[in-house]
Order: C-alpha cells, then structure tokens, then sequence
C-alpha cells in the first residue's frame, strides 16, 4: 500500500506519467416503461422496474496529474481485451514516454455514448485528482496489517 502511494505522491513527469487503470463489469439496464416527464411542481417521475439487457465491461485509464482519462466499454473483460488496451496505452496515448508507471488491481477484482461523453467532458476541464489518503493514513487506518516488533 505505502508502495502505491509513494508513486501517487510523485511529481508530475511526461516522460514518466503515472497511469492509473480500473475496469469493472456494468448491467446494461433500460426502464420496464417509460418514465414520466418532469411538469411545473412536479418532478420526473421514473419507475424502479428495469429490463436487463446483458453486461458489459468498462475499462478507466487515469493520468491523474495531468487530468486525462480514457473510458472504453467491451462486451467482456478478458486478459486478451486487457492487453489489447495496454498495448494502445504505450503505443498511442504516450508513445514518445520513457516508459509508464501503472497501478492498477488484479483485472478480475472487481451504453457507450454515455462513456465517450464523460471522458470528453473530463478531459475538456483537465481535472486533477487531488489524493487524500496518505502513507500516513495508511499506517494510521490499517496499523492492525503492520507487524509490531
């Protein structure tokens, strides 16, 4: 963990960015019937049944001091898809990088429209992420994980 968040609490580099990457699995959902529009007074009014329509998998690339991010939805998450993704990493998003520091997670720890609009807006604003949580934190919040000598 200490490990992690020394790389976070690195200054910003281009020639060696930190790229963060998560991916999970997401239910693609659509409304049982459609929701009711919002009127004067009243609010939208939108019913809880859904109609599942599968799964997909959503792929976040995060640089988080620079403020970039890459969004991709595939219909699975393989290791194939995954390495497919890194390759693009280092050969399209920073090609000229004397190399790139990734953290991530194990792959399989944890509408695409939607995604690709996100991931321009984000960009657009070049929103930093301001971490928090330091190796003080660490050792303060999971001090049961360290040995006692």
């Amino acid at each position: 963990m200490e490990d992690v968040l020394a790389v976070y609490a690195r200054p910003h580099d281009t020639d060696v960015p930190v790229v963060c990457m998560d991916e999970k699995p997401y239910q693609l959902l659509a409304h049982a019937r459609d929701p009711i529009p919002a009127t004067p007074g009243h609010d939208r009014r939108e019913d809880s049944e859904y109609v599942r329509h599968g799964t997909c998998s959503i792929f976040c690339w995060v640089e988080p001091l620079a403020g970039w991010r890459r969004v991709q939805a595939t219909p699975r998450r393989t290791r194939i898809d995954w390495a497919h993704y890194v390759r693009r990493l280092l050969t399209l998003d920073y090609p000229d990088a004397e190399r790139v520091v990734l953290v991530m997670d194990n792959l399989n720890t944890h509408e695409h429209t939607e995604l690709t609009a996100w991931q321009a807006a984000v960009n657009a604003d070049q929103r930093q992420v301001n971490w928090h949580f330091t190796t003080d934190d660490a050792r303060t919040k999971l001090r049961r994980l360290y040995p006692t000598h």
